[in-house]
């Protein structure tokens, strides 16, 4: 079975249900069963998976905005290693 394609919105869900321990509102005594039972609603499987697109969901705000590809244009190098 495919992974499923994971939208910007499900590792910031993720990240609240984790770190507010809403799992366990939803009857789950851990993190790693909520995942394992929930694993189609997130297409993520392991607790390692879903801390990196944590992590990830940490650093977007802090990536620049740029066009999309559709557009064109998208990020070069000079925006991404641009400092201030």
């Amino acid at each position: 079975m495919a992974p499923a394609k994971i939208c910007a919105w499900r590792p910031v869900a993720l990240m609240e249900i984790r770190d507010n321990d809403l799992y366990k509102e939803a009857g789950y005594t851990s993190w790693q069963k909520y995942l394992t039972d929930n694993e189609a609603k997130f297409g993520i499987g392991s607790e390692r998976q879903a801390n990196r697109y944590i992590a990830a969901a940490r650093v977007m705000p802090a990536l620049p905005q740029t066009r999309t590809a559709a557009s064109g244009s998208g990020w070069a190098e000079a925006t991404v290693t641009q400092t201030d």
